[in-house]
């Protein structure tokens, strides 16, 4: 505090010890201990004063009955994909997305509520912005039209490779 070392405390107390003398010093420190002890209950009666008029006393209260735990974003959604909606007996949380295809029909009638990496489209992440502030984005894979065609000429081939049986 205030950059003080304990060399920079004896450099002082031998410069006190030669200013005051030896006779005056013992009374010096006394009155000067005095003066802090005085100093720091002014100034514990000020900030209790403070706190006081504030109602500090009543938010700390407040402050630690309140469980900030309950707020864990994590937390409130993992609970909600566990457990089904209250007085809905029909809901089924789906949180594999191998337990549902992703071409399996939604029934909304029924109350239905699948994960939605099973209807996501097929793709891939593909990471964008700085090294500072990374954004996972999901990009849908475009069918290839190449790939289209080639498995087009391939059936034909097939077919054309066919041959009738003769009858001969």
């Amino acid at each position: 505090m205030f950059g003080l070392t304990l060399e920079k405390l004896v450099i002082v107390a031998i410069i006190a010890a030669m200013i005051i003398g030896p006779i005056r010093l013992p009374g010096a420190a006394k009155r000067l201990s005095e003066f802090v002890r005085s100093f720091r209950r002014a100034l514990d009666d000020t900030c209790s004063r403070v706190a006081a008029d504030a109602g500090v006393a009543d938010l700390r209260t407040e402050l630690d009955e309140l469980d900030l735990r309950q707020y864990d974003p994590r937390r409130i959604i993992r609970e909600a994909l566990e457990t089904p909606a209250a007085g809905d007996k029909t809901t089924a949380s789906v949180t594999s997305a191998e337990a549902v295809p992703a071409s399996a029909p939604v029934n909304e009638d029924a109350g239905v509520v699948f994960d939605a990496r099973a209807t996501r489209p097929p793709g891939r992440w593909v990471v964008s912005g700085t090294s500072a502030h990374p954004r996972r984005v999901w990009v849908v894979d475009e069918p290839d039209p190449s790939a289209s065609e080639s498995a087009a000429e391939v059936s034909e081939s097939h077919a054309s490779e066919a041959v009738p049986a003769s009858s001969t």
